[in-house]
């Protein structure tokens, strides 16, 4: 579907190459996309603008201890352990994983919410040019 709507935009044909196009476009693939949705929900969460059932799964390290840690200037989330490769996809439990992973800078809770979703898209943009694109058929040249 993706890649229909890139063409259909471009008026590219079929038999043209569509990395390029989806490139130029600024498009992330499906993955980071997932990522992308997972990431905003977690700071929608962290700072309680999102919906309180989403917002439980989400606890900061600061929060959690009652000892101060080095770490706390740093906002990083609490990692669940789970027992299964099906336990490890929940919310609770891939949100974490996820937040931890992003640049530092993103953790900045003073950034306008908007300015993290541009931060973001670029980040994960230029993550995935290298192997994302491969996941999905196109080659990344």
């Amino acid at each position: 579907m993706q890649k229909a709507t890139a063409r259909l935009i471009t008026g590219s044909r079929c038999s043209n190459h569509i990395s390029p196009v989806l490139r130029e476009q600024h498009r992330l693939p499906i993955r980071e996309r997932v990522k992308f949705k997972v990431a905003c929900l977690v700071r929608q969460s962290l700072s309680g603008q999102a919906p309180l059932h989403l917002a439980d799964d989400c606890r900061l390290v600061s929060d959690s201890t009652r000892r101060s840690l080095l770490s706390a200037d740093v906002s990083t989330c609490v990692v669940l352990r789970t027992l299964s490769s099906y336990g490890d996809r929940t919310f609770a439990a891939a949100e974490p994983r996820l937040w931890n992973s992003l640049p530092v800078q993103l953790h900045n809770p003073d950034i306008t919410y908007g300015l993290f979703r541009r931060q973001l898209k670029g980040h994960l943009f230029s993550g995935s040019m290298n192997t994302a694109f491969c996941d999905f058929g196109y080659a990344a040249t």
